[in-house]
């Protein structure tokens, strides 16, 4: 099923199984014969791993042919095993993309920062050697004499971040969303004892994670807790809270839905 506006909140919204304007269909099929190109890429000596996705791909780097294989559960967890086997020795530069997630950077630019905490930690190994990859910006950059075997692993935390807006964006103004690593996640009240639209979250809570293989198509959710006032006393009430992948939302009929939530005061 589809949308055609795909909203940040909902009082219920249903996906339709087809648009006059089939666009969703059709853009799919385009993109989908497009990922191996924004996965990898290369330049005279230089290969590129943009994307981290389960995967295999070869090429050729100064006449060398280049096998390279890519194994991880990404964007579930952080970690990324790469295995670099050309067909004979050869120095070329690999450079590997850091999330800007991982950075601190929600996307590029000003409109959307987190509250608090610093870039993730990232740890690095060249055949189970320890790399330091506090130095690196937007890339990790491995400068060496490449040969058959060659293994990579890069394990880079995932904690559950709260991302604010630009105070210039009204409509979001005193407002968090909830993100782990690139995904952004939603609350329906299906999951939640509350109507969704009417909670708020605290920017000093404690968040859990739960991988439910089963839900959804098998997905990470996130749990902790929200708060609803109390229209009798104006306090206050606490409440289990669930949240899902944003992408998942309206599969299990109508249901609330928001993507941003009320900071608690």
């Amino acid at each position: 099923g589809f949308f055609y506006p795909n909203v940040l909140e909902s009082k219920g919204t249903k996906r339709n199984p087809w648009f006059p304007c089939s666009c969703c269909p059709s853009n799919i099929t385009r993109f989908i014969p497009s990922v191996p190109g924004y996965i990898y890429a290369s330049r005279e000596d230089t290969l590129f791993i943009n994307l981290f996705v389960g995967s295999e791909a070869v090429t050729n780097i100064k006449g060398r042919q280049i096998k390279i294989r890519q194994e991880t559960q990404y964007p579930w967890d952080g970690n990324i095993r790469i295995a670099v086997d050309p067909e004979k020795s050869v120095s070329f530069i690999l450079k590997i993309r850091i999330p800007g997630w991982a950075r601190n950077k929600p996307i590029p630019g000003n409109l959307y920062t987190y509250s608090g905490g610093t870039g993730s930690q990232i740890m690095l190994k060249v055949n189970k050697q320890i790399i330091p990859a506090d130095n690196y910006s937007d890339y990790i950059i491995l400068d060496r004499k490449w040969k058959k075997g060659d293994r990579i692993e890069i394990n880079i935390d995932m904690p559950v971040k709260l991302v604010v807006t630009n105070e210039n964006v009204k409509a979001d103004s005193g407002k968090m969303a909830i993100e782990r690593g690139p995904v952004v996640y939603c609350a329906e009240s299906i999951d939640n004892d509350a109507n969704v639209l009417d909670l708020c979250i605290s920017d000093n809570s404690e968040w859990s994670t739960e991988r439910m293989p089963e839900l959804l198509k098998g997905i990470t959710v996130i749990k902790g807790k929200a708060y609803l006032l109390s229209v009798r006393n104006g306090s206050y009430i606490e409440k289990e809270f669930t949240a899902i992948p944003y992408y998942a939302w309206a599969h299990r009929g109508e249901s609330e839905m928001a993507v941003w939530f009320r900071t608690c005061p």
